[in-house]
């Protein structure tokens, strides 16, 4: 029995100790080695064991961010969790990384600092930036591991002071803490969501602490089309009220307030050039609509510049001249719009740049929190009959009016001299956004069929069309239909694009193709595919339970319209049925009519909502299936 001890407190002192007299960062807490309670592992992949948080916050140019955590990853889908990335720029320098791995038996078997990372340039091919990352993969090859970790930042400017988000999918949280240190003892505001009850807040001497605490948060798994992460998990936004960045200070107690202070980054910077207003002029010169004049204007800037994006120091916030981007034909959103913007001017149209957070997917702007939510910025035009055009500036391609679904439905701080002021850019119907095929099919004995594809493409359809095609080559282009086309054994036999010009208001394509085996035959018969070249095959999961609502990336419709002609001596022998689904997000309608020698197809679905509630999950999934479900069927020909 005796020995028994000796060799469990051999056992113990290994373990605290190390291996192979590594140095230890963290002493290992006995907590930390226990096994992950089950409640915590269910539907996890990793474990959030203890988290703490702190943002201290000493004047408007400084401020400090720490954050200590200990993770066990429970299997290989959160393997990335022992990848730190930690970016750092003008304004923000990491001052350390610490990170130690600890395999199931308690022992420590991977120690690292902020020297055993990588170090890159957050550069592109189209991006120019000052930022930096930092890059430490802490892997370990049995699961499950643990990783405790512990890094420092120090801000130097404050306009963007970082959020806490203290999970994420499919990983659960023990404990957790997020504490706000403000020693200016009220420039700091915030903004908590998905978190029951108030942070508490304690007048200390030197600061005042506003701190959050979590526990006991199950994993929660991704569900499709689930709407963003701020909506969903429990998170915080930070914001000094008074910020500066590098010599420029501004105010964000107010979106009034911080539209200014954007509004005079670009103060003097749209005067154009003699030889722009003269360009400018020659363009104008017989056109007397105001819109044909935007048009005009617009597909100018298109022509002459290009994007790049540039975030140097306050360069991620200060424009570009105008005279700048027209000498070089470059600039970033904020130059191209501010560019735009002077154009615009100079031919007496009123327009507004307005900050935006860009991409489906992100968060919204809090319309009630002002403070720096945006990642880009577009241009809104007013004219003098009222009508409202908005202008993607970054795009080449994209068509006056059209803003690209990622701005769409979303909160932007439009900016005037008199400040700043939140507006929803609005979402397109589903009639604006259509993709309609019209097919005639001519059918052999033989299950072979020629056939003759007309597609036309109109809002986010046709931005995506144009985006992929008109940067390609004729020849790329080509490979692109081929693989667009969904036959099996096929030949196209010719082609011919729509809207890849200015002078053509929808994309689209129109193509002759030759299909082997179209349809199946027998000694008599043949099967045909109703919907050949346009089935929907969305994957929707079976879910016992919807925690989230479902966010579409835009509202569509689909119209489809099929001619089968049908060999000689042939007769329909079976027709699938109609079928008609209508409900609050959608309808689906599809017929088959028969004629002299001809069978027609029609088919239509509509999404009409972009937010469709959890409950109608379970509708959702029904209605696609019978989409599904129609899409594959097939009519029966026979031989007389």
């Amino acid at each position: 029995m005796k020995m028994m001890n000796k060799l469990a407190l051999i056992s113990l002192v290994l373990i605290f100790s190390g291996c192979g007299g590594q140095k230890i960062l963290f002493e290992p807490n006995p907590e930390y080695i226990k096994p992950v309670s089950d409640i915590y592992t269910l539907g996890a992949s990793s474990s959030v064991r203890d988290q703490e948080v702190v943002l201290s916050f000493y004047s408007e140019d400084e401020a400090e961010y720490t954050e200590h955590g200990v993770i066990t990853i429970l299997d290989e889908e959160h393997r990335h969790m022992g990848n730190f990335q930690l970016f750092y720029d003008h304004f923000r320098e990491l001052e350390y990384l610490d990170v130690q791995v600890t395999n199931k038996s308690g022992m420590v078997v991977g120690v690292y600092t902020i020297d055993d990372a990588q170090d890159f340039s957050a550069s592109g091919s189209n991006f120019f930036t000052d930022a930096r990352v930092k890059v430490l993969e802490a892997y370990y090859y049995s699961y499950p591991y643990t990783i405790e970790y512990k890094y420092k930042y120090k801000y130097s400017g404050t306009l963007n002071l970082p959020s806490w988000r203290p999970k994420s999918y499919s990983q659960s949280l023990n404990e957790a803490s997020f504490e706000i240190k403000d020693y200016t003892k009220g420039n700091v505001r915030y903004f908590s969501k998905n978190i029951e009850g108030d942070p508490t807040v304690t007048e200390l001497a030197d600061y005042r602490s506003t701190k959050w605490e979590l526990n006991t948060e199950l994993a929660k798994k991704r569900e499709v089309y689930s709407p963003p992460y701020s909506e969903i998990f429990p998170n915080v936004v930070v914001s000094a009220s008074n910020f500066k960045v590098e010599n420029s200070k501004g105010d964000a107690s107010s979106w009034e307030s911080f539209g200014k202070w954007y509004y005079h980054l670009a103060a003097g910077k749209r005067e154009l050039p003699a030889s722009a207003r003269e360009e400018i002029d020659r363009l104008l010169a017989g056109i007397e609509s105001e819109r044909d004049k935007v048009i005009t204007l617009y597909k100018y800037m298109q022509d002459q510049v290009r994007y790049v994006s540039i975030q140097l120091g306050l360069g991620g916030w200060e424009p570009f001249s105008a005279d700048f981007v027209y000498k070089n034909k470059y600039g970033d959103c904020k130059a191209l719009v501010n560019y735009m913007h002077a154009i615009l001017e100079y031919a007496g149209i009123k327009a507004q740049p307005a900050l935006i957070r860009n991409g489906i997917g992100s968060p919204e702007v809090i319309a009630e929190f002002p403070s720096n939510q945006f990642n880009h910025v577009i241009l809104r035009v007013t004219l003098q009959s009222g009508e409202v055009i908005w202008l993607e500036c970054t795009s080449k391609y994209i068509k006056p009016g059209r803003i690209g679904a990622g701005n769409e439905g979303k909160n932007a701080l439009l900016v005037t001299s008199e400040g700043g002021k939140i507006m929803n850019t609005g979402i397109s119907d589903a009639e604006q956004n259509v993709v309609s095929r019209f097919v005639e099919v001519k059918l052999s004995e033989d299950g072979s069929a020629s056939l003759l594809s007309k597609l036309h493409n109109k809002g986010a359809m046709d931005d995506d069309m144009v985006h992929q095609l008109r940067p390609l080559s004729e020849k790329k282009r080509e490979e692109w239909l081929i693989k667009s086309i969904t036959l099996n054994d096929f030949s196209l036999e010719s082609y011919k694009f729509l809207g890849l010009s200015d002078e053509e208001p929808e994309t689209g394509y129109q193509a002759n193709i030759n299909a082997s085996d179209f349809a199946s035959a027998s000694s008599k018969r043949l099967f045909v595919p109703v919907n050949k070249l346009n089935r929907w095959n969305i994957y929707i999961p079976d879910e016992e339970f919807r925690s989230t609502a479902l966010r579409l990336p835009y509202k569509f419709s689909e119209i489809d319209t099929t001619i089968f002609e049908l060999p000689g001596g042939y007769t329909v022998e079976a027709l699938p049925a109609d079928e008609l689904v209508e409900n609050n997000f959608g309808s689906f309608r599809f017929s088959l009519t028969k004629e002299e020698g001809k069978i027609l197809m029609e088919r239509e679905l509509i999404i009409q909502e972009r937010d469709i509630s959890r409950e109608e999950y379970e509708e959702f999934k029904s209605f696609f299936a019978t989409v599904a479900k129609v899409d594959q069927a097939q009519f029966v020909i026979v031989k007389e």
